[in-house]
């Protein structure tokens, strides 16, 4: 086989492979739909709060709240149909999470509270990276 062959077939190899189904798998689905669902809450909540509080609110924690979350909500759905940017989104808004629950509360407790969650979805979510567009 000539070398311009090789490059040929390696390429109809490589469109073949990216045009195979992707497969999510029982766990990923399931961490998924958890980030959706729990910031569908947590927005929920946020947004409770802030129209019920919200003259007195003295605190930029709700509001962080609910723009991390639905955020995160974006990202879930992303994550849904195979976006890696909305891994990111994810990732970045648990980070602004968990910044403002330890700035909130002064406890280590909360930070580890608020990282366990996204740490849990990029184990489940790094080995199928390479699917996500």
């Amino acid at each position: 086989m000539t070398k311009g062959h090789q490059k040929h077939s390696s390429h109809y190899q490589e469109a073949a492979a990216k045009k195979a189904p992707k497969e999510r798998g029982t766990l990923l689905t399931i961490a998924i739909i958890l980030v959706i669902v729990n910031h569908l809450f947590l927005a929920g909540a946020a947004l409770y709060d802030l129209r019920l509080y919200g003259n007195n609110v003295h605190s930029l924690f709700m509001p962080i709240l609910l723009v991390a979350s639905v955020a995160s909500i974006i990202g879930g759905l992303a994550m849904w149909y195979w976006k890696k940017w909305g891994y990111y989104l994810y990732i970045g808004a648990a980070l602004v999470v968990a910044t403002a629950l330890l700035l909130n509360t002064g406890s280590i407790l909360m930070l580890f509270a608020g990282m366990l969650p996204p740490i849990i979805v990029a184990y489940i979510v790094q080995p199928k990276l390479k699917n996500f567009d």
